[in-house]
């Protein structure tokens, strides 16, 4: 589109009390056809717009329609299922560290009790009747 120098002009200036200047170096055809130009831009402008609203609520109607379906259900059910598999392998890891530790304690306990069984005397005792007659064993055994 060119620019118009509306300060150069053919037909009247300002101070005669025209309502229009006519802009120097083109003719009142050229003029009319531009704006006839301009007018038609503008319908096709309008008319795109109103085909892309249209389009646009066709897309939020199908999205709408989708949200509704078996498959979204599906979906949602999934996502579902999903976060309560992660409730429970969260559970079952705590589980099994609780009884990880609680055999821990156990082995521990255990390891104290044999421990202090040998450190007793009824133990140390026995054993020590005990050696006797296990060495006499074993000599009997061998011949």
């Amino acid at each position: 589109m060119d620019m118009v120098d509306e300060t150069e002009h053919e037909a009247g200036t300002a101070d005669d009390g025209a309502l229009w200047v006519q802009p120097a170096g083109r003719s009142t055809e050229e003029l009319v056809a531009q704006v006839k130009a301009l007018q038609h831009r503008v319908l096709l402008d309008a008319d795109r717009l109103v085909g892309l609203a249209a389009e646009r609520d066709t897309l939020r109607a199908e999205v709408d329609r989708f949200a509704e379906t078996e498959l979204a259900v599906a979906f949602a059910r999934v996502d579902q299922l999903e976060d309560e598999r992660e409730g429970l392998v969260h559970e079952v890891h705590k589980l099994l560290r609780d009884h990880r530790l609680a055999l821990e304690l156990r082995d521990e306990r255990t390891r104290t009790e044999v421990d202090q069984i040998l450190a007793s005397t009824t133990w140390k005792l026995g054993s020590a009747v005990i050696k006797p007659i296990s060495g006499i064993r074993s000599v009997v055994r061998r011949s």
